[in-house]
């Protein structure tokens, strides 16, 4: 590009490529000022400084201006020039030549703002980046400069050895070294330094070989890793502590992830489960898994537990009974990091011993149980016996004044009828004696059952019943007993007199505030409160056993057989008592969900005289065959006896053959060494569907007792009984 311009600054002359370049025609621009073409900063420029210089001395050179393009476009160009005087030595004719570096120009722009972005990003870096020539540092950025505690000009010229610990220098002088015989391994190593605080700090250094201004030179990265190590320390010793704690517990320990794949296990859990150490090495989960379940005695309920678990936050324990008897505590709980769940941990505790103890602490107290019962009953049973034995030997001193000999019976068969009542109440809790059941109002036993027990009490009380009380299929006698038992017992618990409440509802299970232990369904509760002096926690697990009492009076039977007879009737016995402020025992006894009516009792047919018949006795006791002949031949009847059920048998069938049949057969439900009743009368069916059998015994069952008749039996005779007894059953049995 030419062109030229006079003393005025007025364009006289362009080239083509002047015009061109600018996109002008030659008449749009010649006679204009050269200034017009160019942007406000090269104008201002030229006029202020090129102008005056150039008309003073004739020239100037690499002036950089930017033309305006026609279509406003700008042109960058390097503009030299020289000016042909007048014959009095002034400036009055320029000839320039300007070359169009715009290109050239952006390619500079973009280099420059590259290598500020670039210098911003070395000197922002959280990377400390030096370069090294000839020994030195000939560039350090600011964070590496920071890591020393100092501005980066006074590291300038400063050999990095002399930065380092003196015990690592060694170690960089042979990585350099190894580096300059072209090792690519030496380009990482870590160092120690001491920064400007006194403080030793580690940095870890990436090296590489690069040329800077024409020569051989080093760029390193340089991290503080100071920290990092303090925390790869920490996390040493918190995972050696870990161990440590995993390895010294007494159970074993597993984890594993959320695909059931090990994490970690300590050495216990491997010694707990007997596992092989092969196993263990192989690290193969499904071999140990089948190890595992191999030594349990229910290994598909223990999977599909641990099946169960996954996916889940829940915590679960139970006991894992072994095959060689060994019994392990089983828990379980969800592995969780930041709420997130990662996978399961399970521990395992050999508890064989424990339950070794426990059991023999349970058998102990067995014992211990066993004992104060039989205590108590012979403690019992001698004081009674004792009124049998005096009364009766009074007799026999006064046998020549018989309404005195009389009297003294009186007297012995009272307390015989009190030994009958202690016997009824220990076969109570016992097992054997079951209710007798008929559909009952529970109300007037309640009512009738409450005045009884506190007839010439100090105490009083209220009874509250739910109207539209269900009624019960219970043993009226047996749930009279139970609450006339508590009755006495809380009033007993009230010494100076006091209230009792005593109320009655329909409560449905599951329902809210009712004791566990009771199985779905309809119950009325009965609950009686007294305002006595409490129960302590030492004895409150104690109350319901046999001959267990706190109480100058009472035996410590009633609470047993309460129990007892409650249980017996499918419901429960509860209580909740605070010392000083009184106790509730609570009574569950199962319902039919039918209110109450006004009278549901039914009174058994009356029993008649009848005609002289032939009774066949079996037993195994000679004294019992003995009085029951006896009884029998007063009531004006013909007896037989039988031993046993094969005895009893033969005889039947040999007075059925003579013709002279029996009329009722009486069959002992137990017999020592021989047949029993129940076996007895199947056979006896067999021989004769008519057969009219009564069962008798001290001892009761469901199926013999409330179930008789299902047996083949038309009565039950319970022993001890009287004439009267006999006489009445034989009545009824002969008459149906």
């Amino acid at each position: 590009m030419m062109h030229s311009i006079d003393q005025t600054g007025t364009l006289v002359e362009v080239n083509d490529y002047w015009l061109k370049t600018l996109g002008y025609e030659r008449d749009e621009v010649l006679g204009r000022k050269a200034t017009d073409f160019l942007n406000e900063a090269s104008r201002k420029y030229s006029l202020e400084v090129v102008q005056p210089a150039f008309f003073r001395d004739g020239f100037c050179k690499n002036i950089t201006y930017q033309f305006i393009k026609k279509n406003g476009e700008l042109v960058d160009v390097l503009l030299s020039a020289t000016g042909e005087r007048d014959t009095d030595g002034n400036v009055v004719f320029s000839r320039s030549v300007s070359e169009n570096i715009t290109e050239r120009k952006k390619k500079e722009d973009a280099l420059k703002e590259n290598l500020a972005q670039f210098r911003a990003l070395v000197e922002q870096s959280i990377t400390g980046i030096n370069i090294i020539q000839n020994g030195v540092l000939v560039y350090v950025n600011s964070r590496l400069a920071e890591m020393f505690g100092c501005q980066p000009e006074e590291m300038i010229g400063i050999s990095p050895l002399d930065l380092m610990v003196e015990a690592d220098r060694e170690m960089v002088r042979e990585s350099i070294r190894k580096r300059m015989s072209g090792d690519t391994t030496s380009e990482h190593f870590t160092v120690r330094i001491m920064h400007r605080d006194g403080t030793e700090r580690q940095l870890e250094l990436y090296s590489k070989a690069i040329t800077y201004k024409g020569g051989h030179a080093f760029l390193s990265t340089v991290l503080d890793i100071t920290d990092r190590k303090k925390a790869e320390e920490s996390l040493r010793q918190h995972e050696a502590y870990l161990h440590g704690i995993l390895e010294s517990t007494a159970d074993g320990i597993l984890a594993v992830d959320n695909n059931g794949k090990t994490i970690t296990a300590n050495n216990r859990f491997a010694e707990l489960w007997k596992i092989p150490q092969n196993i263990v090495d192989t690290g193969d989960d499904d071999t140990m898994l089948q190890f595992v379940l191999s030594q349990l005695i229910d290994p598909i309920a223990f999977l599909d537990k641990v099946k169960a678990l996954y996916g889940t936050d829940a915590t679960d324990m139970d006991t894992l009974p072994f095959k060689d008897g060994r019994i392990f505590e089983r828990y379980s709980e969800p592995l969780l990091h930041q709420g997130t769940r990662m996978g399961r941990v399970w521990s395992f505790r050999d508890i064989t011993e424990r339950k070794k103890l426990e059991e023999q602490l349970r058998q102990a107290q067995k014992l211990e149980a066993i004992g104060t019962l039989a205590g108590g009953i012979a403690h019992d049973f001698n004081n009674l016996l004792q009124g049998v034995f005096g009364y009766i030997s009074l007799a026999r001193l006064q046998r020549d004044d018989r309404e005195k000999s009389n009297a003294a019976l009186e007297e012995a068969e009272k307390a015989l009828h009190l030994t009958v009542k202690l016997t009824n109440q220990l076969l109570t809790f016992s097992k054997g004696r079951k209710p007798v059941k008929k559909l009952i109002d529970l109300q007037p036993v309640i009512e009738n059952s409450t005045k009884f027990s506190l007839s010439g009490s100090r105490s009083d009380y209220r009874i509250v019943v739910e109207n539209g009380l269900w009624q019960a299929e219970a043993d009226e006698g047996q749930i009279s007993q139970v609450i006339q038992n508590i009755v006495l017992n809380s009033d007993q618990a009230m010494p100076e007199g006091g209230r009792l409440e005593i109320t009655a509802r329909n409560v449905h299970v599951p329902g809210n505030n009712l004791p566990q232990g009771l199985q779905e369904g309809k119950y009325v509760e009965i609950a009686v409160k007294d305002s006595g002096i409490g129960i302590s926690e030492q004895y409150i697990e104690k109350i319901f056993d046999p001959y267990f009492t706190t109480k100058e009076k009472g035996s410590g039977l009633g609470l047993a057989t309460s129990y007892s007879i409650i249980k017996n009737h499918d419901g429960l016995i509860d209580v909740k008592s605070e010392p000083g402020t009184g106790t509730t025992f609570f009574i569950y006894i199962p319902a039919t969900g039918i209110s109450q009516q006004a009278d549901i009792r039914q009174s058994e047919p009356a029993t008649h005289a009848c005609q002289p018949c032939r009774v066949l006795v079996m037993d195994d006791e000679k004294i019992i065959r003995d009085v029951v002949g006896e009884m029998i031949k007063e009531l004006g009847h013909d007896a037989e006896f039988a031993a046993h059920g094969e005895d009893a048998i033969e005889k039947y069938r040999m007075a059925m053959q003579a013709g002279k049949p029996f009329d009722v057969v009486i069959l002992d439900l137990t017999i020592r060494g021989g047949m029993g009743g129940a076996e007895t009368i199947l056979k006896l069916l067999a021989m004769d569907p008519d057969v009219k059998a009564v069962v008798s015994s001290g001892y009761s069952d469901d199926a013999l007792t409330s179930h008789h008749r299902e047996q083949g039996f038309k009565a039950f005779l319970r022993k001890p009984y009287h004439v009267e007894n006999l006489r009445d059953v034989l009545n009824k049995v002969l008459a149906s």
